[in-house]
């Protein structure tokens, strides 16, 4: 499939959501493969539906599409929840170097590092008092591998072999490691897909303190 990133954007992203809310997924893919990644998605987006009782909703992008955004769109992905491959402005940033400096591109990327970091917080403790996430997070990994793309069929199967060879103490640690394996992952971690509605509430206070 040919997909070069995906995130939740919306209220989730936000910790503004309520029960009810829509879980928003965004998606860049190449403009030849839109029909296939949409069929794909949709596929494991049923089940994250099923699984959590709630309502989703799949927005696909092609970098010209990202390209040209209006101001408000633009101001909404500038805040979004990373599954898998970098944030959407930041592939259409890197597209523009020549605008940039590298200076900026830096603090940039040092921000994205310290609110996945910070998001990872919350997460560990949560999976800490519910080790049953580190089972739904495997289950979701088996269901995004059926149509993952070679590189993010790679991540997955690194998380598996973490998931599965990994303590939950062990784990815990492993999701707040500052090297750069731990860093790298953390911008696709499955546990993100997997939280209820109230679980991703309590990320709340970790996006708060890292803007």
């Amino acid at each position: 499939m040919p997909l070069r990133a995906a995130w939740v954007e919306g209220p989730v992203a936000l910790g503004a959501d309520r029960v009810e809310d829509t879980l928003v997924v965004g998606a860049l893919v190449e403009p030849t493969g839109v029909e296939s990644a949409r069929s794909a998605l949709w596929r494991g987006l049923l089940g994250v539906q099923s699984l959590h009782d709630l309502t989703t909703e799949l927005r696909l992008y092609t970098l010209a599409d990202l390209r040209t955004l209006d101001g408000p769109r633009r101001r909404e992905l500038e805040q979004v929840l990373p599954l898998t491959g970098p944030p959407p402005l930041d592939i259409v940033d890197t597209g523009a170097l020549a605008g940039r400096s590298s200076a900026g591109r830096s603090r940039r990327h040092a921000d994205l590092e310290a609110r996945s970091r910070e998001i990872a917080r919350p997460i560990a403790e949560l999976v800490r008092r519910d080790p049953s996430l580190v089972e739904e997070a495997r289950r979701y990994i088996e269901r995004r591998l059926l149509a993952a793309s070679p590189g993010e069929r790679l991540e997955l199967e690194e998380w598996r072999s973490i998931l599965e060879g990994m303590s939950i103490p062990r784990l815990c640690r492993f999701l707040l490691q500052d090297d750069a394996r731990a860093t790298r992952l953390r911008q696709s971690s499955p546990f993100l897909a997997v939280l209820s509605p109230d679980q991703r509430r309590a990320l709340l206070p970790a996006r708060a303190t890292s803007k």
